[in-house]
C-alpha cells in the first residue's frame, strides 16, 4: 500500500469516527481501527494536519484529529492527494524539511471559562478554517486548535509549536485576558505577565491577535516585544469579533502583510453595518520603541501636546454619553460575578471609559444580592438581581449535600469554592466551630460544622 493509499485510509477512518459532530479523535482509537503502529500513524497525521485535510490538536497523551472540509472534497474524488510527501532524498518520514520549516504556523487559544458569558469562539474558528481552506496558498499555513486554555497550555503551545501568529480568542476586562484554570473557572492574566512571555518567545511570533474586550491594555505591554499586536479598544460583540478574524485572514491567506490585513478586518466589519469597525486597535513595536522613554524624563512637549489632546478628545466622547445603556449593565454585572473573591467584594471598570467603579454588593440574610456601581463619571446606578437574565438557568436548584460538605473542606484547607449552581465565587468564612458559606449571585448558603 503506497502513501497516498494510506493517508486516505487514515482520513476515511477519522471521517466515519466524527460523523457529523464536530469531536476530535483520539490517535489511539484510529490506530486501533486501522491496525496502524501508533507512532506511524502520528507521522502520517502530522503530514494530513500540515497539508490541511485535518484539524489536529496535541496534548500530553498524544494527537486528536478533526476532518475538515479540505478532507472530505479529498475523500470524494480519486486525485492524489496534495501533502508534503517528500520528493528523493527527503528524510526518512515522507516530509520535505524545506516545506516544514517554510510552513506559516497560526495559534489559535480559546478560553470560555465556566463562570463567564458564552460566546460563539466555535464560529471564530469555523470561520478562520474557511479562510484557510478556500486560499491558493493553504499549503504554507499550519494551523493549530487549543481549547479551555489555561496559563501552562499557552506557554506549552508557544515552545511546541513555535507559532507565527497567536490569535487569542475570549473574555477580557481591562485588567487582564481571561484563561481558565484547572477547574474551568476564570484565571485573569495581566499584560506584563504576558509581555514578559511573549519576549520569550518573540524569535518566532510576529503578530499577535487578542480578540477579547478591552485587550487593548495588554497589547500595548505585549507589542514592546512582538512587531504587530491587535487588541480591542473597549468591549466588542460576538458578530464584530467573528468577521473582524474572517477578514484579517482572508487578508493573511492571500499573502498580504499584517497591516493590510487588520484594515481588512475592520473593513469586514464595517461592510456588514455593524458600528464597531473603530474598536480593533493595531500596535507596532517599532511606533511604541521611537516614543521617548518615561524614565529619561525627555518628553517633548509636542508628544505630551498630543498625549493630552487624545486624552481629552477621549473625555469628552465618554461625557457625550451621560448614563450607562442596558447593555453596559449587563457588561458591568458581568464583571462583578466574574470578579468577586470570597469574601464577597468584587471590581469592574465602567465599559465607557475603562475608569475603576465603586462596586457595593447588598444582600441581607445572606441571601442574593444586587449590585450598586457608582463612577465618578457617570453617577451611581442600582443593578437588581431580579434582572439577571442567567436567573431562570439556576433558580430552583439547590446544594447537594456533597457540594456542601466537598465546599466546607475545600475552605478550611484555605481555597475558594466555586457556586455549584451559577460557577460564582462562594462568599466564605471560617467561624468558630462552623464554616459558612454564601453565593450572592443565587443565593444559596449554608453552614457546616467544622466537627
Amino acid at each position: 500500500m503506497n502513501a497516498n493509499d494510506e493517508l486516505r485510509r487514515i482520513l476515511q477512518a477519522i471521517q466515519e469516527a466524527q460523523g457529523d459532530s464536530p469531536d476530535l479523535i483520539e490517535d489511539q482509537d484510529i490506530a486501533k481501527t486501522i491496525s496502524m503502529p501508533l507512532q506511524d500513524l502520528r507521522d502520517l497525521l502530522e503530514i494530513l494536519g500540515e497539508s490541511g485535510y485535518i484539524l489536529l490538536d496535541q496534548d500530553s497523551g498524544g494527537y486528536a484529529a478533526r476532518i475538515i472540509a479540505k478532507g472530505r472534497l479529498a475523500l470524494k474524488s480519486m486525485l492524489p492527494l496534495e501533502t508534503i510527501l517528500s520528493s528523493p532524498g527527503t528524510g526518512s518520514q515522507g516530509v520535505t524539511l524545506e516545506a516544514k520549516r517554510s510552513m506559516r504556523t497560526i495559534l489559535l487559544l480559546a478560553a470560555n471559562p465556566k463562570n463567564t458569558q458564552r460566546i460563539r469562539l466555535d464560529e471564530e474558528q469555523r470561520r478562520i478554517e474557511q479562510a484557510l481552506e478556500r486560499s491558493r496558498k493553504r499549503n504554507e499555513f499550519k494551523l493549530v486548535s487549543k481549547w479551555a486554555v489555561t496559563d501552562d497550555d499557552l506557554r506549552r503551545a508557544l515552545l511546541d509549536y513555535e507559532p507565527e501568529i497567536v490569535h487569542f480568542s475570549g473574555h477580557g476586562n481591562g485588567l487582564g485576558l481571561e484563561f481558565e484554570n484547572e477547574f474551568g473557572f476564570s484565571l485573569p492574566i495581566n499584560g506584563q505577565a504576558l509581555a514578559g512571555l511573549f519576549k520569550l518567545c518573540s524569535g518566532h511570533v510576529q503578530c499577535v491577535v487578542l480578540n477579547a474586550c478591552y485587550s487593548r491594555f495588554q497589547a500595548e505591554a505585549i507589542a514592546q516585544h512582538i512587531d504587530f499586536v491587535v487588541g480591542m479598544r473597549k468591549a466588542i460583540g460576538d458578530q464584530a469579533s467573528i468577521k473582524f478574524s474572517l477578514g484579517f485572514y482572508d487578508g493573511i491567506v492571500s499573502g498580504r502583510g499584517y497591516e493590510d490585513a487588520f484594515d481588512l478586518g475592520r473593513n469586514a466589519i464595517d461592510l456588514r453595518g455593524i458600528p464597531e469597525h473603530e474598536t480593533p486597535v493595531l500596535l507596532k513595536k517599532c511606533e511604541l520603541n521611537s516614543l521617548p522613554s518615561r524614565s529619561r524624563g525627555d518628553v517633548s512637549r509636542v508628544h505630551l501636546d498630543a498625549l493630552y489632546g487624545a486624552a481629552a478628545r477621549k473625555a469628552e466622547e465618554v461625557r457625550s454619553r451621560e448614563t450607562w445603556t442596558s447593555e453596559d449593565l449587563e457588561n458591568i454585572r458581568s464583571q462583578v460575578w466574574r470578579n468577586v473573591n470570597y469574601l464577597g467584594k468584587s471590581w469592574a471598570i465602567c465599559p465607557l471609559d475603562g475608569l475603576p467603579l465603586t462596586i457595593t454588593l447588598h444582600t441581607w440574610e445572606f441571601t442574593d444580592a444586587d449590585i450598586s456601581a457608582y463612577c465618578k463619571r457617570h453617577d451611581h446606578v442600582c443593578i437588581e438581581k431580579t434582572n439577571d437574565p442567567m436567573r431562570p438557568s439556576f433558580m430552583g436548584k439547590n446544594w447537594l449535600e456533597h457540594h456542601i460538605k466537598g465546599m466546607s473542606e475545600i475552605v478550611l484547607r484555605g481555597f475558594k469554592v466555586y457556586c455549584p449552581v451559577c460557577g460564582t465565587v462562594v462568599r466564605s468564612r471560617v467561624d468558630g466551630d462552623y464554616v459558612l458559606l454564601n453565593c450572592l449571585r443565587c443565593g444559596q448558603r449554608a453552614l457546616v460544622p467544622v466537627r
